[in-house]
């Protein structure tokens, strides 16, 4: 595992160094290899011829024995003939020596005598000595040739041990080295197989990859037109509705043409569209964050004030011209716009009604877009149970509630708590 992380680590130019390298290897350790194959073989063949020569040795032996016994019998001949030599002088002397006291008809001379006793016993001591010598030289002999025999055998044997502990010494290393280099074959077919199982592991991560990538691309391409159909859808539904609004707030507009509102009418209208507003936020942040609903109801009343500019110009701005984070509206400047316009009272409170039903408008529209259709019906049918509550505690006189309900809040089918 180790190899492998390190093989990973390694660059081409590396990795190629690393194989030059390891082939020389090889060649080196193959020619080193058949060297020492071949020497030992030679040492086997030299030892073996030396140990045959051994157990030849056994007919040498018998040779040797067969001079040995030749020379002891040179030996007692020698010996033979020197004992002969004194034991017929000692013995000559006596025997001349009673010959010539008994007295004959011819009487030898002393030479002759002396050389005629000599040669009868010669001819007797002779054999008898030459049997009792040859005896005990063939005795010593069987005994000699016991003894050599006895060491040669053992000289033979431990040579033959030892030559037989170092035959199988050098087979073992043969057959170590001959299972030293199957190993190595197995190791290096265990490397290409690696190799190999690598080299298709990388060409099918590459292919996975290629056709995840391509696979994402293809689903973020989908994604990408089932989102632009879904707003295109929602745009349409949104222009829809937009246009059932403008419908109904032509209808309503015509409905306004000769109603007319006190300056105190007027505010507590803005009152209660504003505590209705507060309501309206608090709900929809329970779904969400403050913050981020807050700053979608200014960008709403911002849309609206757009539509409605002589109404709402910087309503959304404190009296120190700062603008109001959650998108409340400032009550003393709309009043001011509105009392400010050179029309009819009738034309500024269907002004009015028109200013604050599109502040409305845009927020619903802006929720739905923000989430989905069922939360804002979800938010609305919350805020239309809180309303009934709402505009039971005002102080707002029953005409200005009635005046809230029928302009501002936006027809809907949906029921109070569905």
């Amino acid at each position: 595992m180790a190899d492998e992380e390190i093989k990973a680590k390694l660059t081409e130019e590396e990795e190629e160094l690393l194989r030059e390298f390891e082939e020389e290897r090889k060649k080196m350790n193959s020619v080193m290899e058949k060297e020492v194959k071949e020497e030992v073989k030679q040492r086997l063949a030299e030892e073996i011829k030396e140990v045959m020569v051994k157990e030849a040795q056994g007919g040498m032996e018998e040779e040797v024995m067969k001079e040995l016994e030749e020379a002891m019998k040179i030996e007692a001949q020698e010996v033979t003939a020197e004992l002969i030599d004194r034991e017929i002088k000692g013995k000559a002397d006596e025997m001349i020596e009673k010959q010539t006291a008994i007295p004959k008809e011819q009487p030898e001379s002393t030479e002759e005598m002396k050389a005629r006793i000599e040669a009868e016993l010669r001819e007797k001591l002779e054999k008898e000595i030459k049997e009792k010598i040859e005896a005990e030289a063939r005795k010593k002999a069987e005994e000699s040739r016991k003894e050599i025999e006895q060491k040669i055998r053992k000289e033979l044997e431990d040579e033959e041990k030892r030559k037989k502990e170092e035959i199988l010494k050098k087979l073992q290393v043969l057959k170590q080295m001959e299972e030293d280099k199957k190993a190595e074959e197995e190791k290096h077919k265990k490397e290409e197989m690696l190799k190999q199982f690598m080299e298709l592991k990388k060409e099918d991560d590459e292919k996975r990859a290629q056709q995840e990538s391509e696979l994402r691309e293809k689903m973020k391409e989908q994604l990408r037109m089932e989102i632009e159909e879904e707003r295109k859808r929602k745009r349409q539904e949104i222009l829809n509705k937009l246009d059932a609004v403008k419908q109904e707030s032509e209808t309503m507009q015509k409905s306004l043409l000769s109603l007319k509102m006190s300056n105190d009418e007027k505010t507590a209208m803005l009152t209660l569209f504003e505590e209705c507003q507060r309501v309206f936020l608090d709900l929809f942040s329970i779904r969400g964050e403050r913050k981020k609903a807050e700053i979608l109801f200014l960008k709403a009343g911002n849309a609206a004030a757009l539509k409605n500019i002589d109404v709402l110009k910087k309503v959304f701005f404190d009296k120190d011209g700062k603008q109001r984070e959650n998108g409340s509206i400032e009550i003393p400047r709309f009043l001011s716009n509105i009392n400010a316009l050179t029309v009819p009272e009738e034309d500024k409170s269907r002004m009015l009604f028109k200013a604050l039903r599109e502040i409305f408008d845009e927020r619903l529209i802006a929720v739905e877009t923000a989430t989905n259709i069922e939360i804002k019906d979800s938010v609305l049918s919350d805020l239309l149970r809180r309303l009934d509550k709402i505009t039971a505690r005002a102080a707002q006189s029953k005409r200005v509630k009635d005046l809230f309900m029928e302009n501002v809040v936006p027809n809907t089918s949906l029921k109070a708590g569905e």
